[in-house]
């Protein structure tokens, strides 16, 4: 098997797939998920042997200076925020909840298990049964083995020539990650407003990461510290940045899938990860749909099409 990036996806599929082979296109592995990383099982830490850490999680609402109750308007403005539409968010759920966290160097630790495995510097160019052409010219031999792609919908369209129904793009999210002295908390909230680009903020350890549509303003970081009762600490801040990858616009459902089928069907190329199979998806979801992949191939075509 042969697995089309290291990215958290991609070495997650490589643990599971003992034998399998990983074309990365960058020079080593970058941990370029800075956002929310939670996980609702165990079981990508047993597989991994990677240790987590389980912890109850509370969750609510902060509304324009003040902390609301769950109610369908503030369902609504909150999916509309974060998606552009009314679907189903996270938000509707704030009981408390265990889940459990993953070390802060997790896609790191998962880079040293795969270093004999992963190939770094192999961008893609072309792929056929036989081969895959690297950007330098240089052919893998790929010899009828099945391909789990993690790259982008988009991007494996184009190097397969293959057409999209539609024109695919995601919007980048700003996360800003702080330290707060003295915590070992796990808390969310989150904020529906659309008087704040801030749409969510989450206590992890001693971490306080702010998730915003934009970089937010100086008056809109301090609300969000002052919404969890922070206003009076020192806390320096050591990440900012944009995640180029965050919010995915919806595709159609039917042609989403039919394009994956079409790739497995014709290439033997299975989409792996919420930018590969283009929709929001946990990593738990990625650990499912790894042993699903594994199933599904060999598998007769029209049962495929069941499980896609």
């Amino acid at each position: 098997m042969i697995i089309l990036g290291a990215g958290l996806a991609g070495c997650l599929a490589g643990v599971i797939s003992g034998d399998a082979t990983i074309l990365e296109a960058g020079s080593e592995i970058s941990n370029h998920h800075q956002a929310l990383l939670r996980f609702t099982t165990d079981n990508i830490s047993k597989v991994s042997g990677i240790p987590f850490k389980q912890v109850k999680v509370i969750k609510g609402i902060w509304y324009q200076g003040y902390q609301v109750s769950l109610s369908p308007r503030m369902a609504n403005l909150y999916s509309k925020k974060v998606s552009g539409g009314f679907t189903p968010r996270s938000i509707l759920n704030l009981s408390p909840v265990d889940r459990y966290i993953a070390p802060d160097t997790f896609h790191k630790d998962l880079g040293q298990i795969l270093a004999q495995r992963v190939l770094f510097n192999t961008k893609v160019r072309s792929i056929s049964m036989k081969n895959i052409e690297l950007e330098s010219g240089e052919l893998v031999n790929r010899a009828n083995r099945p391909i789990i792609s993690t790259m982008p919908m988009p991007i494996l369209a184009g190097i397969l020539e293959e057409a999209l129904p539609e024109t695919l793009w995601s919007d980048p999210i700003h996360v800003i990650k702080m330290v707060v002295p003295k915590a070992d908390i796990y808390q969310s909230l989150y904020y529906p407003s659309p008087d704040t680009v801030v749409y969510r903020a989450s206590m992890t350890g001693n971490k306080l990461i702010i998730e915003s549509m934009y970089e937010p303003s100086k008056d809109e970081i301090f609300g969000v510290i002052e919404s969890f009762g922070f206003s009076d600490i020192q806390m320096p801040t050591v990440y900012q940045g944009y995640q180029t990858f965050g919010k995915l616009k919806p595709m159609d459902e039917s042609a989403r899938k039919s394009f994956m089928y079409k790739v497995s069907r014709e290439y033997n190329i299975w989409s792996l990860g919420r930018f590969a199979c283009w929709r929001n998806i946990m990593l738990d979801d990625v650990y499912e749909d790894m042993y699903k992949i594994r199933k599904m191939i060999g598998q007769h075509e029209y049962n495929i099409r069941l499980e896609a």
